[in-house]
């Protein structure tokens, strides 16, 4: 998953998911009225006003995708996409593109800023912090070509459509801040029961809800427009932001707040994945994204790349055990789920720890041996997936040549590219575990000594000391960005949106196991070194 928004994580989180009830709203709503396309003489495309009227919160609206599908609309010549970038960002009445110091706007890109320190906070950082999270999300789908984009849904069928994951970030802020009492009633209740519950990715989710007629982009702009000026004057007007305020945390009201903007960063990652599982012709990268990493420019990859030429070796580096203390401390000054607090000691014994995350070159080597067809590396459940989607290389490989041929392209969030041998490959833990088993099999690895996944409290001794769970500072990366860096020019972190994309394995350079910049994918270790 592209880092679009965090910093390499401190805390860890439980592995558990907890279950969070959002308020299902079922009175009467108040509702922006419903728009069609329209072609007119504008040089921009216009949307026409229709009625809307519900009889109950939950009716269908009148005027479905199909039927605006359907209709041949004319863009302006120097439009790309449903209406021109500008119009698309709802924070007022500011946006990047009025306001050259809009918070993260750096050389004409978009980059995600600083969290809030929750000690100390002005009333103008939360106002920044939330301007420029809810930019981004307004950023990213102005990439969306058509409305059938926001429609369909992806291949696996897994998944909603890209209309959900443009509604549901808003209605959680509604919802939640409802909860805290931040919020008397509903904005939209007939939205915020649509947008409010996602799906689990698995196969045997009810998917039936994907056959619903979703609302109409503008129609969602609409709401988010809404929505925006709303939490805008709670940021405003709330005493828990007043000047002098003490630390805010989980019991106060305002915690609501900072829940919905945290929440719209991990949907931000989110749909830019999901993004990549659509067809490419259905975006354009908006002027404002940052560009891809400056290692895609210039080179034309290998069709068989080789090992210290196309992508670094990955040597295995000594760390010594330790204990390690997990959990955040509820003082801490950042904002933080709940699954992320408590405290846990773990005695973790030596290890070895590859240098850098597995690269594509390295997978591809994985890919080559038929590591996808021998069910012997894959558990009984990464078999099933594999099976039930028939998955041959990792999802946004692209195969370039003829069957056998092994040769690939990159697709990335907006583009197909040439293949980057030397940047980290994207799987999901049934193939990394695969990956692993078929490498120890290669290598000739004793049942007492073998390659797996590393753990979180691996993950931990790898850190700088003052980086872990247990270090009591609060000069946190996470809190540390001054107006004008990314993450990559400050900290040399290829995080908080510094690239449109993945960077080289060794893009930084690593001299100890304690100075690792980027995290470790394979980790060698003995079956009862850890407790």
């Amino acid at each position: 998953m592209l880092s679009i928004t965090v910093y390499p994580r401190r805390f860890i989180t439980a592995k558990t998911r907890t279950k969070m009830q959002l308020a299902r709203a079922a009175v009467t709503t108040i509702l922006p009225g419903s728009r069609m396309h329209s072609t007119t003489a504008s040089d921009l495309q216009k949307f026409a006003v229709a009625g809307r009227k519900h009889v109950h919160a939950l009716a269908q609206q009148k005027l479905t995708h199909q039927e605006a599908i359907s209709i041949t609309f004319h863009q302006a010549d120097d439009s790309q996409g449903l209406y021109p970038e500008p119009h698309w960002y709802t924070t007022t009445p500011r946006t990047p593109y009025n306001d050259p110091s809009f918070p993260g706007l750096i050389d004409g890109t978009l980059h995600s800023i600083a969290m809030p320190n929750l000690h100390t906070c002005s009333r103008q950082d939360v106002l920044d912090y939330f301007d420029n999270t809810w930019a981004l999300t307004d950023m990213l789908f102005s990439s969306f070509q058509h409305e059938d984009a926001f429609v369909q849904p992806p291949p696996h069928h897994l998944r909603h459509p890209m209309a959900f994951y443009y509604g549901h970030p808003t209605c959680f802020y509604v919802n939640k801040c409802r909860l805290a009492g931040l919020l008397d009633g509903p904005v939209d209740a007939y939205y915020e029961d649509l947008f409010q519950v996602g799906v689990d990715e698995m196969r045997w989710d009810d998917m039936s809800k994907n056959e619903k007629e979703w609302p109409l982009v503008d129609d969602v702009q609409a709401y988010r427009r809404t929505v925006y000026e709303l939490i805008k004057g709670l940021i405003l007007s709330h005493p828990d932001l007043e000047d002098g305020h003490g630390p805010i945390t989980a019991t106060s009201q305002s915690w609501a707040l900072f829940m919905g903007m945290e929440h719209e960063r991990i949907h931000l990652e989110t749909s830019s994945v999901l993004m990549q599982e659509h067809a490419v012709d259905n975006f354009v990268k908006p002027a404002l994204f940052p560009d891809v990493h400056p290692s895609a420019h210039g080179r034309l990859p290998a069709k068989t790349p080789v090992e210290g030429v196309d992508f670094p070796a990955n040597r295995m580096i000594a760390v010594a055990g330790g204990d390690v203390r997990l959990g955040k401390p509820l003082d801490f000054p950042s904002y933080g789920w709940d699954n992320e607090y408590g405290a846990k000691t773990v005695s973790v014994g030596p290890f070895a720890a590859s240098s850098q995350l597995v690269s594509n070159g390295e997978f591809w080597q994985f890919v080559k041996d038929s590591g996808y067809l021998a069910q012997t590396h894959w558990s009984t459940t990464g078999w099933a997936w594999r099976a039930f989607r028939n998955t041959k290389w990792p999802q946004f490989w692209r195969a370039a040549g003829p069957q056998g041929s092994h040769e690939y392209t990159l697709r990335t969030i907006f583009d197909e590219i040439p293949m980057q041998w030397d940047w980290p490959v994207q799987v999901n833990y049934h193939e990394a575990q695969a990956y692993c088993r078929w490498k120890n099999a290669k290598d000739g690895n004793a049942a007492t000594e073998y390659y797996h996944v590393i753990t979180e409290p691996m993950h931990q001794l790898l850190r700088d000391a003052g980086d872990r769970s247990e270090s009591p500072t609060d000069d946190d990366a996470i809190l540390r960005l001054s107006a004008g860096t990314t993450s990559a020019t400050a900290h040399g972190r290829n995080t908080n949106l510094s690239h449109g994309s993945f960077s080289p394995v060794d893009a930084m350079a690593l001299v100890s196991a304690s100075s690792c910049g980027t995290t470790p994918t394979l980790t060698k270790r003995g079956r009862a070194t850890t407790s």
